[in-house]
């Protein structure tokens, strides 16, 4: 909620830039817990896995910014959003603006069976959001291997 009491994001919070209200209220209490967390359980050098918020949602945009002034580039992997994973040009986008003062660039790792396997295993885990991404079990595997077997996407294959 923005000063007295409007709401920050009217009717959707993805695809637009955090709010300063956001930045002001939400990321210092961010920035602490992580830095909290790193002190009690993260010892070294010890790589995170963080997403890259390709899917301009506000929230996972504020929470890789808190994870990034904690931690170096150098000690995070990052890994696209899910389901914007396998969306043409949403990857490519991203790198041409964020990514392109860091010179990154994508790389395309291939799931074993048993990690796709495991990767429908914590998909499940988000009851919340599971009926708005994926209706039916069928949909999310097919999601999953769009993703993953890009010439399969080239295909448009009905949703189920």
């Amino acid at each position: 909620m923005g000063a007295g009491g409007a709401a920050l994001y009217q009717k959707t919070v993805v695809g637009i830039p955090v709010q300063d209200a956001d930045m002001t209220l939400h990321f210092p209490v961010l920035q602490a817990k992580f830095r909290s967390l790193a002190e009690q359980f993260c010892g070294g050098a010890t790589v995170r896995a963080l997403s890259t918020g390709t899917g301009g949602h506000v929230d996972h945009v504020l929470v890789r910014r808190a994870v990034e002034a904690v931690w170096g580039p150098e000690q995070i992997l990052y890994y696209e959003d899910f389901p914007y994973a396998g969306r043409s040009g949403v990857l490519q986008t991203w790198l041409e603006t964020e990514g392109a003062e860091k010179s990154w660039h994508a790389e395309q790792i291939t799931l074993t069976e048993k990690q796709i396997a495991k990767r429908m295993a914590s998909v499940a885990c988000y009851t919340s959001q599971l009926r708005g991404l994926f209706p039916s079990e069928t949909e999310r595997w097919l999601e999953i291997i769009r993703t993953r077997l890009p010439f399969l996407a080239a295909l448009n294959l009905p949703v189920i």
